[in-house]
């Protein structure tokens, strides 16, 4: 499971486009053309030079703000939750 409480699901690059093209005519939300490459492709920032020269530290890490973000999130699933399936 992932950290938003639902099924990853791998998708090959070429399908990508049409994939979330897809989930939008669906009823899904519209996504930005970065946060659509941000899915697609990932992001990491090295922020070494960030504490050291600078001196700060981030509060949350990543893994935080995405459980934070998938915690406040609600939107349309496309499956019923396990739980009220039963």
């Amino acid at each position: 499971m992932s950290t938003a409480g639902r099924a990853p699901l791998p998708v090959a690059g070429p399908l990508f486009g049409p994939v979330t093209s897809l989930a939008r005519r669906a009823g899904m939300s519209r996504l930005s053309e970065d946060f659509r490459r941000l899915l697609r492709y990932g992001r990491g920032v090295d922020i070494t030079r960030l504490v050291e020269e600078v001196g700060f530290r981030p509060r949350h890490s990543t893994v935080d703000a995405v459980q934070e973000w998938a915690s406040t999130r609600s939107g349309l699933r496309l499956t019923p939750p396990l739980r009220a399936a039963a």
